[in-house]
């Protein structure tokens, strides 16, 4: 896919220090207000890439490129930079904490309210932590550890020094609370057949129009029944869910599992070990879009960077583990339901109806998301990817990304204003809560990126490329314009007809979810490419040829006599061949389009050679 990551992301990072870095001080000005979250999205903006893309490292002034360096010169020169961004990530840390000292993950200016007055939200309510800056928290704090660690390798300033262990004492207990509130704010559901979410459940997953849905949840009750147990076993160790413990003993019940909106009010959080306590209002339901933004920031637990620098302690490693093994029910519970019986899968009748009967291709999109996930972690499933790829297709001319809108199309919602979602138990403090998702093209663009990285033949692959493409152009037309935040994001007006005005200060939720897209598309790069078999096939019949015209040529001394020899101080040409022939060998399962130029060469070469000998043996024969 042509993104231009490195440019990309450095043009980013100069727009985003110019509006953000003014008369050396740091504004966390977002358009909706500054909060733990906005602020956590802003530093991963230029944390994030930073540290999952090798060649964009900033921790060690020695080997930054000279290009990355100069991204940073709205910052200062060099390590000047890396000071004044280490006093920033200091900024954040002490910014977002309580009275107490206990790290803050309130959503306060994210949140909505279904008065028409935004107004009416209560103060307690503005502090209601949610699972969202928890996620943003984990893939933060993750972040910030591995620069504090690579630079105070590099520090020689004792000043400097404090400041880094400082950091790194904040930061560690951030992402202590948030390991701590994720785990508190996991939620199972469970309820009958004949109820109205099972309903709704089963006629989703009956793709065979079976006529007794109850059937339908039987057959998918015992198919859930090993996924059943594992939660049954892990909620039996979590305080206060002794009724959900229960409704699990049931095998004739169904159940959906993920993350809700935050603490459940059946669960108790205590920060820290200070003694301050968290209050958990949100009520014991999974939410699609919270439980996509748990499963992101849990990945980033147990990543290979995570484990390599060893950035968890003892007391972290245990979270992390209960996390990783929720991460995995989870998945395989949706993989299950989004797959189940024959034939046709449910997650490719769109749009994906959730268990209170809401549809929405947003939805159909955070189900598709969380399998691409899996698969992607796993890097296994070609077969299905090729499939979720074919959903995320239609997903786009559905969402208006490949297909052109018509005057007062339903779909340009999904974009602008967005998806509303009620945060159910909220209300206890105040109004209806609602929390809107606006990331339908961002997590489109990721989710393509990855699918197609799996995706083994060409022809499966390249509409998948394609799709990328566009999806990309289509954010890139919803870049701002305003000389403030210009090549930020987000403009939706610069793609749809909207009426109103012009978006001009950035949305850091847009930009940095755009940041990783850039990231994706650069582990898309660096790995391994997706092989064909097909290819694979053809560079063994190649090299089967080569090699057996090679020892024909060798036979018969074509290279100067019997020996093969050449002139003294020179490369026998048999060498370089055989040469050519190893190296093209050991290329034919991982890159066979290359090893197949490699033979191609060969060939030519080995032609000359036999051409003098064929036209002799011509001659003598007439």
């Amino acid at each position: 896919m042509s993104l231009q990551v490195r440019e990309q992301t450095l043009d980013i990072w100069r727009s985003l220090i110019d509006f953000s870095y003014r008369d050396g001080s740091w504004s966390w000005e977002d358009r909706q207000g500054s909060n733990s979250i906005s602020d956590a999205e802003q530093l991963l903006c230029i944390l994030y890439p930073a540290t999952n893309i090798p060649v964009l490292r900033i921790d060690d002034p020695d080997e930054t490129a000279p290009d990355v360096l100069w991204a940073l010169h709205g910052l200062g020169n060099d390590l000047d930079a890396l000071r004044v961004f280490t006093d920033v990530l200091l900024e954040y840390m002490e910014r977002h904490r309580l009275p107490d000292g206990a790290p803050d993950f309130s959503a306060g200016s994210y949140l909505g309210s279904c008065e028409i007055d935004r107004t009416a939200i209560t103060p307690e309510q503005l502090r209601l932590e949610v699972v969202d800056s928890y996620s943003m928290s984990i893939t933060l704090c993750l972040s910030v550890l591995g620069y504090v660690q690579k630079l105070g390798t590099k520090t020689t300033s004792r000043r400097t020094a404090e400041k880094l262990g400082r950091l790194k004492d904040l930061t560690s207990r951030r992402l202590t609370g948030a390991m701590e509130g994720m785990l508190s704010s996991f939620s199972v559901h469970v309820f009958d057949i004949g109820s109205e979410p099972g309903d709704n459940l089963c006629a989703m997953v009956n793709q065979t129009n079976d006529s007794n849905d109850r059937v339908v949840g039987e057959r998918l009750a015992r198919s859930l029944k090993e996924i059943r147990s594992s939660l049954r076993s892990e909620i039996a160790l979590t305080r206060g869910r002794s009724s959900v413990v229960e409704a699990l003993e049931n095998d004739r019940k169904l159940l959906e599992c993920g993350w809700s909106w935050g603490p459940v009010q059946s669960s108790s959080l205590e920060r820290d070990g200070n003694g301050s306590s968290v209050s958990c209002f949100a009520e014991d339901l999974p939410y699609l879009y919270f439980t996509g933004v748990a499963l992101d920031g849990i990945e980033d637990l147990f990543s290979p960077r995570t484990q390599v620098l060893g950035l968890l302690d003892d007391h972290q490693q245990r979270m992390s583990s209960a996390l990783q093994l929720r991460w995995r029910l989870c998945m395989n519970y949706w993989q299950r339901v989004a797959t189940f019986g024959t034939g046709r899968w449910p997650i490719e009748d769109l749009p994906w109806r959730a268990t209170d009967g809401v549809e929405s291709d947003h939805f159909t999109l955070l189900v598709t998301s969380m399998m691409v996930q899996k698969l992607h972690v796993e890097k296994a499933g070609t077969s299905q990817a090729v499939r979720l790829g074919k959903v995320l297709q239609e997903l786009a001319g559905r969402g208006l990304i490949t297909r052109r809108p018509v005057a007062g199309d339903s779909a340009i919602g999904l974009h602008e204003p967005g998806t509303r979602v009620v945060l159910r138990g909220g209300a206890a403090l105040g109004p209806e809560l609602t929390w809107t998702i606006t990331s339908f093209s961002t997590t489109l663009l990721k989710r393509t990126i990855q699918t197609a990285s799996l995706v083994r033949e060409a022809q499966d692959r390249d509409p998948l490329v394609t799709l990328g493409n566009e999806i990309w152009s289509h954010l890139l037309g919803r870049r701002l314009e305003e000389r403030g935040g210009r090549g930020l994001w987000d403009d939706p007006r610069g793609v749809f007809d909207l009426k109103g005005r012009k978006w001009e200060a950035p949305s850091w939720y847009h930009t940095q979810r755009a940041c990783e897209c850039l990231v994706s598309a650069a582990a898309s790069y660096t790995a391994s490419s997706p092989v064909s078999a097909q290819l694979i096939r053809l560079a063994n019949e190649f090299l089967a040829e080569a090699e057996h015209i090679f020892e024909q040529e060798r036979l018969f001394g074509s290279w100067g006599g019997a020996s093969g020899t050449t002139a003294p101080g020179t490369v026998a040409p048999v060498q370089a061949i055989s040469a050519t022939l190893d190296r093209a060998r050991d290329l034919r399962n991982t890159r066979p389009g290359t090893a197949v130029t490699l033979l191609q060469g060969v060939l030519k070469e080995l032609e000359v050679l036999a051409r003098p000998r064929s036209r002799s043996l011509t001659e003598d024969a007439l």
